[in-house]
């Protein structure tokens, strides 16, 4: 590619910033107010255990060589929040995992762009 073509090519992506830029940064408001949503409704880090298929326990993950358990019961109605939690804090991290990716793009499109236009500014 030429010279001239690389710079109308710089300058068609150049065009396109601040569009994706906005776009980019609506969507890291919309995780974050989801996320947010879902620590608002109760999230529980815990996978559940059955014991004689009635009885509903939680297993904690380990803290400190500690793994807590908490028994739940048979009571449907508390037993379906505690699964709702669970699931609630699966979506979390999912988002949280899409969060940090996001995060992580706008770190390195910072570093791309500002070394850009160190390399171009000395030319003005």
């Amino acid at each position: 590619m030429s010279i001239m073509g690389l710079i109308n090519q710089l300058s068609r992506l150049a065009a396109g910033v601040v569009p994706t830029l906005d776009a980019a940064k609506q969507k890291r408001a919309a995780l974050a107010r989801k996320i947010a949503a879902l620590e608002r409704a109760g999230i529980v880090n815990a996978t559940p255990f059955w014991n004689k298929g009635k009885y509903l326990y939680l297993s904690y993950p380990m803290h400190r060589g500690v793994r807590r358990r908490e028994y739940i019961g048979a009571d449907q109605d508390q037993i379906a929040g505690v699964l709702a939690k669970i699931e609630r804090f699966k979506q979390h991290r999912a988002l949280s995992s899409e969060l940090e990716a996001l995060d992580a793009a706008f770190q390195g499109s910072f570093r791309a762009l500002r070394s850009f236009y160190l390399a171009l500014e000395s030319f003005k």
